[in-house]
């Protein structure tokens, strides 16, 4: 009984001919499949079932990180470190419609221009009294890329920074026998 109470829920959810867009986001009205403008929280907004939707995506702010880049600097050192970046959507239309996931494309920009940027420094470059100077250019940097994709950069952070990491090895030289 239980699930075909949930099943008619679901099915007037469907159906209903209006659609809310909540605080921290913003929505996209779609007439016959094509995107026709965005709409803010507030007002209920009218559909009709089969030919209108409203899709809703978050607009505040989000941290997005970075997998772990182990770069070789202009000078020759060794550089592993991780970077989050804050970003935000500024234009609706173009981070949802011209890329197939701005969440992912933010991690992959992020991670492509800042291994751009530090491969062209050196160790004395990134010393940590010039880590304000290096931050604001990778997000000017940032900001300058992830533009076309209709999102904001307010902010870079190293979440982990080291020089010359050292390598631990998981398994012995193929030469040498194992014991068990």
């Amino acid at each position: 009984m239980g699930e075909l109470l949930r099943l008619l829920f679901d099915a007037v959810a469907y159906i209903w001919p209006f659609r809310l867009v909540y605080t921290g986001e913003e929505g996209g009205y779609y007439v016959c499949g094509k995107f026709w403008k965005k709409v803010g929280p507030g007002w209920p907004w009218p559909v009709l079932p089969w030919f209108m939707e409203v899709r809703k995506y978050p607009v505040v702010p989000a941290i997005y990180a970075s997998k772990r880049l182990d770069l070789t600097l202009r000078d020759g050192t060794l550089l592993s470190c991780t970077v989050t970046a804050t970003g935000q959507i500024f234009d609706f239309n173009l981070a949802i419609n011209t890329v197939d996931s701005y969440s992912e494309t933010v991690v992959e920009l992020t991670s492509a221009v800042t291994a751009r940027f530090l491969v062209l420094k050196g160790k004395a470059d990134l010393a940590p009294e010039h880590w304000d100077s290096v931050t604001s250019e990778l997000t000017r940097r940032l900001n300058a890329k992830s533009k076309k994709y209709g999102i904001k950069i307010s902010g870079v952070v190293f979440t982990t920074f080291v020089f010359n990491p050292r390598v631990f090895r998981l398994m012995q030289d193929a030469g040498v026998g194992m014991e068990w």
